[in-house]
C-alpha cells in the first residue's frame, strides 16, 4: 500500500464515500472529466496488457487520478484520514492484501499487529469507514473483478484465488457486489469493448 495514498483511501471505498456530490462538482471541470476518462482507459489498457513494470504505470496514473479529483472539490467531500489512524492501519491494509487468496480473520491480523481484537476492529472502522470483514469482501471482489477482465481463468479457479473455499459463495456474494454473475460480468465487458 503505497503511504501517500493511505489518507485518502477511506474516501473512495466502501460505505464513507459519498462521491455522488463530487460527481456535481466534476460537471464544472470539463477538462478534468476528460482527463479522468483518459488515465482510466490508460490504467486498463497497461493492466491487460501486463507489460514490463505495469504495475507502476498503474501506480502514477491512479495518482494523478486521485489527485485531479481532490483538485476539483471544491467543497472538500474528500476528506483524508487522520495521519496517526492511517500509520496504524498502514501495515493491516497490506497484510489484507497478500491475504487474499487465503483466510483472513481479524483476529489473525489483530494478533500480528499487537492489538486486541475488539480495539482493532473499532480502529479499522473509523479509519475505513467499514468493518473489517466488509473491507476484505470488497477487496476481494476488486481483485476477483481484475483477474475475470485480465486472465483466462475460470470462475472456479478466480474463486479459489480471491479467498474462497466454495465457488457457491464466491459466486452469490459476486452477484450481490455486481449484480450479476462472473460469466455475465465478463460478457458485458466483452460488449462494451466492442
Amino acid at each position: 500500500m503505497d503511504p501517500s495514498l493511505l489518507s485518502y483511501l477511506a474516501a473512495f471505498t466502501g460505505r464513507s464515500a459519498n462521491l455522488t456530490r463530487l460527481s456535481d462538482a466534476l460537471r464544472k471541470y470539463p477538462l478534468s472529466i476528460q482527463l479522468i476518462h483518459e488515465l482510466l482507459i490508460q490504467m486498463l489498457r497497461e493492466i491487460t496488457d501486463k507489460g514490463r513494470g505495469y504495475e507502476l504505470a498503474v501506480n502514477a496514473s491512479l495518482k494523478k487520478l486521485l489527485y485531479t479529483l481532490i483538485q476539483i472539490d471544491d467543497e472538500q467531500i474528500i476528506e483524508p484520514m487522520d495521519h496517526q489512524l492511517a500509520l496504524k492501519l498502514r501495515p493491516a491494509l497490506a497484510y489484507i492484501e497478500q491475504l487474499l487468496e487465503s483466510p483472513c480473520q481479524i483476529t489473525d491480523i489483530s494478533s500480528k499487529l499487537n492489538y486486541n481484537s475488539s480495539y482493532f476492529a473499532k480502529l479499522f472502522k473509523k479509519g475505513m469507514g467499514m468493518t473489517f470483514t466488509s473491507y476484505v469482501q470488497m477487496r476481494r471482489m476488486k481483485r476477483a473483478e481484475q483477474l475475470l477482465l485480465t486472465e483466462t481463468w475460470s470462475v472456479t479457479e478466480i474463486s479459489g484465488r480471491v479467498g474462497f473455499t466454495s465457488p457457491a459463495q464466491f459466486y452469490q456474494l459476486f452477484k450481490r457486489h455486481f449484480g450479476c454473475s462472473p460469466r455475465q460480468f465478463v460478457e458485458r465487458r466483452n460488449l462494451q469493448k466492442m
